[in-house]
């Protein structure tokens, strides 16, 4: 199980491809969205918008839940966490994959034969790359890489209480603007490959 965390505009999503594609492995990352809405009996549209909701939580809002609180007492994105926290332990008892978000390092954290990246970038070439794919002016691109990093900090600290990007939490840490996005996939590949060659 190869799990991708990524800095918004790092490329790790197209990375986490690339690696998929050269172990010639399943890659999951908005295919997600659909697996928790089949099982949860949720629409789609519903696991969508909950999932976007999820990552605005700020870590202090539900500070007054109790142990007693009852499922049914529960707001769609907590609902919705244990949901895709089911579908990713599911893929992981099944096959090899690639996931890409989803807090899966965590949800994954104790199970064997697990690889978990963590794909950061230096500040420029995540902006240009956001203004490239987005089309966004430079000041746009460097909000919105603030915004969905943030999110994404407080979303992890909320579910884990941990912080997101430690490098402690990962396998490996690497900066995709020094090396390339192809290049990033193919060296992460290769080291996947010695690693199970090791087991």
């Amino acid at each position: 199980m190869i799990t991708i965390s990524r800095e918004y505009g790092s490329g790790g999503r197209e990375i986490g491809k690339k690696i998929a594609g050269e172990l010639n492995i399943a890659y999951y990352d908005s295919e997600l969205i659909y697996m928790a809405a089949e099982k949860s009996g949720y629409t789609e549209k519903f696991v969508k918008d909950n999932e976007e909701q999820m990552s605005r939580l700020q870590y202090n809002l539900y500070s007054w839940y109790t142990p007693s609180i009852t499922e049914k007492d529960v707001p769609g994105v907590e609902q919705l966490f244990q949901i895709e926290k089911k579908v990713i332990n599911e893929i992981a008892s099944k096959d090899s994959c690639v996931i890409v978000g989803r807090l899966a390092n965590f949800i994954l954290g104790d199970h064997e034969n697990t690889f978990h990246i963590f794909i950061s970038s230096d500040s420029d070439a995540k902006i240009k790359r956001i203004m490239e794919r987005d089309g966004l002016s430079l000041e746009e691109a460097r909000k919105k890489a603030r915004k969905v990093d943030r999110e994404r900090a407080t979303h992890c600290r909320y579910f884990t209480h941990r912080e997101w990007g430690r490098a402690n939490c990962y396998d490996m840490t690497v900066k995709s603007s020094k090396y390339g996005i192809e290049m990033t996939g193919r060296m992460l590949a290769d080291m996947i490959r010695n690693y199970v060659n090791r087991q």
